[in-house]
């Protein structure tokens, strides 16, 4: 009931670009990769393709993420920066996730971020025209709610 994909594997665009990680890291990327650079600029995004069967309805986005963003780092205070991910659905809306801070820049954590899509088929674009969005890992898209059944037993 969810689809799965690699974000080095979804369309890039722009500056967006997979960044491959050393096995001896320690990072926890799943395939050994992440994509990078998405945002700071309306051209640099990743475009994940709705599969069939996917139609207008209440969707749960879920993004493996990572964010180390800080602002001046002062040794006392260490100014962390969330970052925002823009996910537009192409003939749709645009909804925006907040990423908070993850403490590096290769170790992902997971968001859900709900979103109301209103196009039989229109193609996930997630970035961020004013700023970087956070680097992404893995993207999982499902339903909200699978199934109800309201008849008296």
């Amino acid at each position: 009931a969810a689809y799965r994909v690699e974000a080095e594997q979804a369309q890039r665009a722009g500056a967006a670009r997979v960044v491959a990680v050393p096995a001896t890291s320690g990072s926890n990327a799943s395939g050994g990769a992440y994509v990078g650079d998405i945002g700071n600029g309306a051209g640099n995004t990743l475009t994940l393709t709705r599969p069939a069967g996917f139609g207008p309805g209440e969707y749960v986005l879920v993004a493996h993420y990572a964010n180390a963003d800080r602002n001046t780092g002062h040794p006392y205070n260490t100014d962390v920066i969330s970052r925002f991910l823009d996910i537009t659905e192409t003939g749709g809306a645009t909804t925006r996730g907040v990423f908070r801070h993850g403490y590096a820049w290769d170790n992902f954590w997971s968001q859900a971020t709900p979103l109301t899509l209103t196009t039989a088929s229109g193609a996930l674009v997630l970035g961020n025209a004013t700023a970087y969005a956070p680097n992404l890992d893995r993207l999982e898209l499902a339903r909200l709610v699978l199934e109800v059944d309201n008849t008296a037993k």
